[in-house]
């Protein structure tokens, strides 16, 4: 069992900070170490509920390799390599909040 929330050898396609494709993949240990640009995935969950409003937040793991233990998205993630689709906003939230 590993003491990490995440792969940290899992690729991330590097981008501009226009947000274009560079055509190169780095680990996520490495990206982080560079401050490469790299697509994430944030859902805001909020609403009305007993008259007034909410925001929901998630704290993050103790173990990830980011900002552990602080406030975040309610739902977060990154893109996998070459993800061009919107699907992976939907799989995140699954997963993360629930069908």
């Amino acid at each position: 069992m590993t003491d990490r929330a995440q792969d940290l050898t899992e690729l991330f396609d590097v981008l501009t900070a226009d947000g274009k494709r560079t055509g190169v993949a780095k680990q996520r240990a490495l990206v982080h170490r560079d401050g490469d640009w790299h697509a994430s995935i944030h859902v805001w969950v909020y609403g009305i509920d007993q008259g007034g409003p909410y925001l929901a937040f998630q704290r993050r793991g103790r173990f990830k390799d980011t900002l552990p233990l602080k406030l975040d998205a309610t739902v977060g993630g990154i893109s996998a390599p070459v993800s061009r689709s919107k699907t992976p906003c939907v799989r995140f939230r699954k997963r993360l909040a629930g069908p």
